[in-house]
């Protein structure tokens, strides 16, 4: 077994992971059916969206398995990561990464094909994947479709993320007094400055002020 090594990006990948602030909530019914979609397609008996934090793997949805966090030493998904785009192990028993890999054995998995969760940055947070317990290889139609899927998945994370946003500037504008917001803004007294938000959301914001 190897343990992934980190990708050159790793800070920046990081910080797109978090600021999507979809670690550690609860499952949700639209990606365990896109889990289950990708394993349908792919004829695979499992399937997972996983999020690859600094020293864990995180599932936020899965089909066919349950086996909740795992670290990410043990992860294909920290080695998928490290290539872009869809990734394959037709036999892990095969692959000198994963031989002798604990996790794998315990959940008797021996196929894996993934396909990487890009932020809008083109930062790999994580992957879209499917398992087997015996070895194979997914056709061209069946990649392109895991691809597809994970697009579809990045797209609704984004949207999430926006609606989070929108609601907590709804927030600011609720508590704000009106008469504060100018073309040069100044901070609301009972309310977060500006300078808080991260540089890209505080650009977008004064682009948009009144």
């Amino acid at each position: 077994m190897i343990a992934p090594t980190l990708p050159p990006n790793e800070a920046e990948r990081l910080a797109d992971l978090h600021d999507g602030g979809v670690l550690d909530t609860p499952a949700e019914k639209i990606f365990n059916e896109i889990a289950e979609l990708a394993a349908a397609i792919c004829g695979s008996r499992y399937a997972a969206v996983t999020l690859i934090d600094s020293d864990r793997q995180w599932f936020k949805a899965e089909y066919g398995s349950a086996p909740g966090e795992t670290s990410r030493a043990e992860s294909i998904c920290g080695h998928a990561i490290l290539e872009p785009g869809v990734f394959e192990v037709p036999d892990t028993e095969l692959d000198e990464r994963f031989v002798g890999n604990p996790m794998l054995a315990n959940a008797n998995i021996r196929f894996y094909t993934g396909s990487p969760l890009n932020s809008d940055k083109g930062n790999p947070t994580g992957m879209l994947c499917v398992l087997d317990s015996e070895p194979k290889a997914l056709d061209e139609h069946q990649k392109k479709s895991l691809a597809q899927l994970a697009d579809v998945l990045m797209a609704v994370l984004e949207a999430a993320r926006q609606s989070r946003l929108l609601q907590w500037f709804g927030a600011l504008t609720t508590r704000c007094p009106k008469k504060s917001w100018s073309p040069t803004p100044t901070p609301c007294a009972t309310f977060t400055p500006m300078a808080a938000l991260s540089e890209a959301w505080a650009t977008r914001w004064s682009s948009c002020a009144p």
